[in-house]
């Protein structure tokens, strides 16, 4: 069943690849190294706020934007976030879900944390703007758009690997 995927991958000359975890991927189906070419996202989201100052006497406010399921990581995210009061670190997850998710039903009673369901684009810059962490634990992506967006609005980040968008993060 996935021989005519093998078959593409032998047959292709070159491959542009958005993240090392794409290149690693395609590698491990057969491609050869030297014919995959790394070429990132840009982000069409702009910010002038580039710095963050984050008071002491505020919560750490952290930020999730995307699918809300199981392949993003989302569990391991609430879990840690609803482990701090609500005055030490709270968590926005931004992003279409299903209501009966069991982890969403688990979460979404707890103080410091809250669903907005989906966010029109013309709004999820203030969203970004209002957080001071972007987190995205997803076990596989190609190249999280939402965290070079995060990053175009100044917000430091926390990524898997798997996200694609760890090959931007340098500290």
């Amino acid at each position: 069943m996935l021989q005519p995927f093998y078959d593409e991958i032998a047959a292709a000359d070159y491959y542009l690849a958005a993240s090392h975890f794409v290149k690693d991927s395609l590698v491990a189906c057969g491609a050869q190294t030297d014919r995959v070419f790394i070429v990132p996202y840009g982000a069409n989201v702009e910010s002038n706020q580039i710095e963050r100052n984050i008071l002491p006497e505020e919560p750490l406010r952290f930020l999730f934007v995307g699918q809300i399921n199981y392949r993003k990581g989302v569990p391991y995210i609430l879990e840690a976030v609803s482990s701090f009061p609500p005055n030490i670190a709270s968590l926005t997850v931004t992003g279409d879900y299903d209501p009966d998710l069991w982890f969403v039903n688990d979460y979404k009673s707890k103080g410091n944390i809250e669903f907005t369901g989906f966010v029109t684009s013309d709004r999820i810059k203030k969203i970004y703007e209002d957080s001071h962490v972007f987190v995205l634990p997803s076990f596989a992506e190609g190249m999280a758009q939402v965290g070079i967006e995060a990053m175009a609005c100044g917000l430091p980040i926390i990524c898997t690997y798997n996200s694609g968008v760890a090959d931007l993060v340098t500290d």
